[in-house]
């Protein structure tokens, strides 16, 4: 219902003639609108996507650092109990 209503506003909007000097129907301009705004959305979704991925592998870094320091620390006790 929202989305026939969005669309019906949209022709509205949209004026023959200014279709017409496209060399376009309103129907095609709202076509070519929404394809817009998806791709649009697909490139945020992407976009996204790709920080997530940088954010794991941070976190994923910073874990193995967090290991790696607690290895240290245990190494220096071991070498600190042997002498």
């Amino acid at each position: 219902m929202a989305k026939t209503k969005a669309r019906d506003n949209l022709l509205a909007a949209i004026s023959f003639n200014d279709a017409a000097n496209n060399g376009s129907t309103p129907e095609e301009l709202v076509a070519a609108y929404r394809a817009e705004v998806l791709h649009r959305a697909a490139d945020l979704q992407d976009s996204q996507a790709s920080c997530d991925a940088i954010r794991r592998r941070r976190n994923i870094a910073t874990g193995r650092r967090l290991v790696a320091a607690d290895l240290r620390a245990l190494a220096n006790d071991t070498t600190e109990g042997a002498r």
